[in-house]
Order: C-alpha cells, then structure tokens, then sequence
C-alpha cells in the first residue's frame, strides 16, 4: 500500500548510490618529500616542519590543492601511513595533497602546531606556480588532532595575519573525526583528559576549542564523522557546524559516514562515501545527486514548517529521558536515518501529553471524542480519544537542544510518479520528522501506527466518527484500511481518508504521486497495486507493504465487484 512505501522510501544511499561516480583509473602520482615550509625551521626538531606533496600524473594550473595534517592526537606522528594512503587516493582523482608535518605535543604545545600549519599553508600558496596547482583553490583538511589544528588555523585572524594568508585561504576546510568541543571530549574520559592537557602545555582549553573560536566569514567546513565513532565526539561535531551556520556560514555542514570508523573514514575508495563528498568539496562541485542532497539538508536547517506553536503551551511541557524504546521509536518515524541522529546527545526530549493539549485548544475544536491527526505529507490518522488515553500518548516536540524537529529531515527519491504515466524520474523529497506522537506504554495490535510530522494546524477533535462509513465491512477488511496497512492513512475510499502527498526537498511544494481514492485507479492498475507488489515497489524505487493474499483480494472486490486475478 502506498503509505508503507512512501513512509519507507528507500535511502537510495543519500550519496546518490550508482549514480555517484568517481574518477577514473588511479595514475601514479609526482612524489616530493620532506619539503620545508619554513626558512628558519626549529632546530630542535626540524623534520617536523616539512611536508610531502603529491601532485597528479597529470598536473595544472586549475589542479586543487589539499593541505592534510594527520591525526590522531598531538603527541603522536602519522606512524601508519594513513596520510600517504590519501594522498595517493586523491592524486588519482585529479587532486594535489601535501602531507604536512606539525611540532608535537608535549615539548611544543599549544599554539605550535597551528603556528606550523599556517606556515606550511602561506608556503604552498607562494608555491603554487612552482609545482603546477591552483593557489586560489588551496583546501585544509586534518584528521583526529589535526582536523582540530586545521579548524583553528582557519578561524584565527590573528594568526592568518601573522602568516600573511589571504582572505580566500583556506578555501575550504575538511575535518574528519576531529574533537571539535575540546572541553566537553576532555571530560570523557582520565585518557582524554591527559592527552588535552599536554597538547595545552597549561593554557585554557577553551584557547585551543574550535566550537570557541568560531567566528564570521570564516571558509566553508565541511565536518565528516564515521557513524561508529563515539556519539559525544559527532555531537561535537555537529554543534560546531550549527555553530558556524549561526554566524552567517551557510556552507559549513555535519555529516555522519554509515559504517566507518575513526579510521576507516579515511579509507578513501570508491565505498566510502566520504571520498566523494571530500573530493567535491575539494574541487568545487559535486555529481547531481550528491549536489541536490547536500543543498537540501543545509536549506533545511531553516525549514518551512515548525513546532513552535506547540512550544507556546509552556505550562504543559515536560522534560523526560530517553530510553532505548523510545530510540526505537524514534527511527520508527524516521527509517533509515541511524546516522543522522548520531549528531544528538539523545539524553532528554521535550513532549506534552496528548490529553492535556487536547484539552487545552480552543472549545470550538475541543469537542468529541474522535481525534484526526494530518501531517505534512497529507497523511492522517484517525483515534478514538477514549480508546487511546491508557497507553500514554505524547506529542514529541523537542530533542536534547533542537526545539524545531523539522530540522531532522530524510531525502529520497522515487523513480517515477504514477505506475501508468510515463514521465521524468520526479525530483528529490523531503520527509520531515517534526512533531510526533509518542506512546509511552506498550500498545496493541490494533494501534502499532503512529504519525510524525505533525503541526499544531493539523490536529482537529471530531464530534463523529471519520470512518464511520467503513463500519459495515468485514473485520478483516477494516484491519487492512485502517491500522493493519492503514490505506485511509493515504487514500479516500467512500468519502473517508486522506489524499497524502509528497513535498519537494527544495521548496517543500506538494509534488505528484498523490495518493488517489483507492476507487479511483483504473482496473489494471489496481492488480499490480495489489497483487505485485514487490515488483511495483522494485519499478518506484522504494519498499513494498506487502499486503496477504486474502486480504488483497477481499479489497479488491470491495473496489471492483469482482475476484481477483
């Protein structure tokens, strides 16, 4: 049926899947080591203050440039050739990489390393013409403790000027798996909290927390953490980024690699999906699809709708902490998204009990005890106030420090609109999570749906019944249209249901697809609908809500009078 498919659309890997290709056949790279970027290096530890720089077999002005400092802390080297590993990845795809080498920790603390970076950025800006790469697209990437060396570098004006860098340089920063709140990572741990002191050499930490230097005008960011990292290192992550968008920079952006690792995020192949993105980013643009998925995840962190009129009933709110069930719920409402949520602490969210904001609406609304909720894709739900009451129902409007859940947002895209209009593969769509309803106590059978996306605009109490027209069927019947499969969650049949919709990712306009009255279809159309539906899921692009045999042939002679096929 066609709410469980449009509910469980297919992540076509966000990335664009098959679509996304990479650049050809690796080539062997122009290899020069251990060049010092600085006139007067320390004396006391000078192979530290060098790079190595590959440059693609294939060289030119218009090559781009990325500066990588390697991690993982600020006491260690790169001991297993992580650095030459990306290198020689990106040389392949086009893109120029110096390997830059940094003073450590704990006999050059805080703000050497930085001081050193920035060096070895103004030396390859003035080296540019030398070695054949473009100084004006001159990126700075770091992982681990460099990913925190790099960001700082970006953001310290004083230091940029010391060093004499340009305005445009960097021209993008890459940060993947960097602690990026340095106080909050010190404090998880004896371990952590030894290895930021050393790196500190006795200054605050604050001086050396990119989440504290933030500021306006700074270079786009692109943040990259692996979904198997710890959850306290992508919060980090992902408040630093939200933190730089409340400045103005409408380019910084967090995302979470599915699968990786700290380390395997720096696997740069053709399976990991952040070699793509960095490789865009680096040169500028990316495939269609990845472009697409990336401007709508950032134009939804002003998204069109929000939950702020329920936070106006703030006598009703309550705070209460999350458990594993309610996580559970929470990817029930948004499949597919594990990742996404891995930027939210997850420890806390904010709901107001159902009852008490039902009680509290308008009287003109508040009469009756039938309840219907419609979301912003047009799908609704109907209960019986009485009947639902006892297994705690919630609205969720808040999580941890995000009051507007729209903000948490799932991208898909279907092969096509209609299974018997032949037309152009629709556009990318956005489903919100938004508010959602939530119950607190194990629910039966009969109320496993639940509905997210929900605006203060769409719940209405009802003096009768909306699906009273629905009450002469057979029980089995009524189970598959109105909680077993739920159809009038999507569909009208016999002036009852809904006519739910998708929303365009940019711009959030209703856009095809519309689910029609189920007695609308044509005949031939109806069969497929209902008799294959792995095959009609498999020609949209998303998952089939499989439907039993019995079940779709007794709606099938609901809607045609006769036995099916």
């Amino acid at each position: 049926m066609m709410r469980k498919a449009t509910l469980e659309c297919k992540r076509a890997a966000w990335i664009g899947v098959a679509a996304i290709l990479l650049a050809g056949p690796a080539a062997a790279a122009r290899h020069y080591p251990d060049i010092s970027y600085r006139p007067t290096a320390d004396t006391r530890d000078p192979a530290r203050q060098t790079l190595d720089l590959y440059l693609p077999s294939r060289p030119g002005n218009s090559v781009p440039l990325l500066a990588f400092v390697h991690g993982s802390t600020w006491s260690t080297p790169d001991r297993q050739g992580l650095g030459q590993r990306i290198a020689t990845a990106l040389a392949a795809r086009g893109i120029a990489v110096a390997l830059v080498r940094f003073r450590l920790a704990p006999a050059h603390p805080h703000p050497a390393p930085q001081d050193d970076v920035a060096a070895a950025l103004s030396w390859l800006a003035r080296s540019a013409a030398r070695f054949g790469y473009d100084p004006d697209r001159i990126h700075l990437a770091g992982h681990g403790a460099g990913a925190q060396i790099a960001a700082l570098v970006a953001l310290d004006h004083a230091l940029r000027e010391q060093h004499g860098l340009a305005a445009s340089l960097p021209a993008g920063v890459v940060a993947l798996g960097g602690a990026m709140d340095l106080e909050r990572w010190a404090a998880q741990s004896p371990g952590h909290r030894r290895a930021v002191a050393e790196a500190a050499g006795g200054r605050p930490l604050a001086d050396m927390s990119p989440i504290r230097r933030v500021r306006a005008g700074a270079a786009p960011f692109l943040v990259l953490s692996g979904a198997r990292e710890p959850r306290h290192q992508q919060v980090g992550a992902r408040r630093f980024t939200e933190a730089l968008h409340a400045m103005g920079n409408r380019e910084a952006l967090w995302l979470s690699m599915p699968d990786r690792d700290f380390l395997s995020l720096l696997r740069l192949d053709d399976d990991n999906p952040a070699t793509e993105l960095v490789t865009g980013f680096v040169r500028g643009s990316y495939s269609e699809e990845l472009g697409a998925r990336l401007a709508a995840r950032n134009a939804w962190r002003r998204p069109p709708f929000t939950t702020e009129g329920f936070w106006r009933h703030t006598a009703l709110i309550r705070e209460h902490a999350t458990d594993q069930r309610f996580y559970e719920a929470l990817l029930a409402v948004m499949p597919g998204e594990r990742e996404q949520l891995n930027g939210w602490p997850l420890r806390r969210y904010f709901a107001i009990d159902l009852a008490d904001y039902l009680n509290a609406v308008p009287r003109a609304q508040a009469t009756g005890d039938w309840l219907a909720i419609t979301n912003v894709n047009g799908e609704r739900i109907v209960w019986r106030r009485s009947e639902i009451a006892a297994y705690g129902p919630r609205i969720v409007i808040g999580l941890d420090e995000e009051r507007n859940l729209f903000r948490l947002t799932a991208f898909y895209r279907m092969r096509m609109e209609y299974s018997w209009r032949p037309g152009l593969p629709p556009p990318l769509m956005a489903r919100p999570l938004g508010a959602f309803i939530y119950f607190d106590k194990d629910r039966p059978e009969w109320l496993r749906e639940t509905i997210a996306g929900v605006t203060p605009e769409g719940i209405r109490i009802l003096g009768d019944d909306p699906l009273a027209s629905l009450a002469a069927l057979p029980a089995n019947l009524r189970a598959v249209l109105t909680h077993r499969h739920n159809c009038v969650a999507c569909h009208d049949l016999r002036g009852t249901g809904a006519r739910a919709h998708h929303l365009t990712a940019m711009g959030a306009r209703r856009h095809g697809g519309f689910a029609l009255p189920l007695a609308g279809y044509p005949e031939h159309v109806l069969r497929r609908f209902l008799f294959d539906q792995e095959g009609l899921a498999r020609d949209f692009g998303i998952t089939a809500n499989v439907v039993a045999r019995e079940d779709a042939e007794a709606l099938y002679r609901l809607l045609t009078g006769r036995a099916g096929p």
